[in-house]
């Protein structure tokens, strides 16, 4: 591994003992080979450490860190304080990346020097079964992702490839998880040099999982709420932090969710 990777993928781990050998080496199968994976294990208490520590002997390109249990947005944090990639994706460690998802987006971001953050599509599987349940695909362009960027979230996080720059002073917010992606998007949409794209193909194998919690509906309301504030859009536009208690009332029974 060269001291300074292309890339560097950056996957937080919980108790993945099941699916985290499998993810990694979607990683490390991958067409473009220049990358560094940075593992956060996020205070397992399963093997999943051991797991990353056996890998790691054998294989250059991974790091392993380790921190007491703090959740997705906190271990991502950390990976990103020791990432030293131009850029920076992101991959859970229940997610497999296809094997020219890096090398697509490597390709892309050196032609459209405008993009700041990169996704693309996914293949979503049942995480229980392993049933495939069909292919996602998110707006292409800049001002439709942000046009709809209060009623849908513009990435699939597992699907993020960004410029290091990006995250220079920019870092995921601990106290919104589970959405603290959406969240970060949020943020950011408007800062000048920020420019968001998908690419219409997929790139990962997605796991979804039934069901979410009603704790989600309400970090949903709280982050579209905060935005609107920041933004002078509040109460004007309150109905946008209302939608996620109606949909959750509706929809909460057979939703999908992460």
């Amino acid at each position: 591994m060269t001291a300074n990777p292309v890339v560097s993928v950056i996957m937080p781990a919980y108790n993945g003992e099941s699916t985290v050998h499998a993810s990694l080496q979607s990683l490390f199968a991958q067409t473009f080979t220049d990358l560094e994976v940075i593992v956060v294990d996020d205070g397992s208490t399963d093997s999943t450490l051991a797991i990353l520590r056996e890998l790691e002997s054998d294989e250059p390109r991974l790091r392993v860190m380790t921190q007491a249990n703090q959740r997705q947005a906190a271990a991502r944090n950390t990976g990103l304080g020791q990432a030293r990639g131009r850029y920076i994706a992101f991959l859970d460690a229940d997610d497999f990346a296809l094997p020219e998802r890096l090398a697509k987006q490597v390709a892309f971001l050196e032609q459209r020097p405008e993009v700041m953050v990169l996704g693309g599509g996914r293949i979503d599987f049942d995480a229980v079964d392993g049933r495939e349940l069909g292919i996602v695909l998110n707006p292409e362009s800049h001002a439709t992702l942000c046009g709809n960027i209060f009623t849908q979230c513009p990435f699939s996080t597992s699907t993020v490839m960004a410029r290091s720059e990006f995250f220079a002073s920019r870092r995921f917010d601990v106290t919104m998880p589970p959405c603290e992606d959406h969240d970060l998007w949020l943020r950011s949409y408007r800062d000048p040099g920020v420019c968001y794209h998908n690419l219409s193909k997929p790139l990962v194998r997605y796991a979804r999982r039934r069901r979410l919690r009603w704790h989600y509906f309400g970090q949903m309301s709280r982050m579209y709420r905060r935005a609107l504030v920041a933004e002078a859009r509040w109460p004007a536009d309150a109905w946008y932090s209302l939608r996620p208690w109606i949909a959750a009332v509706i929809c909460n029974p057979l939703n999908w969710g992460d």
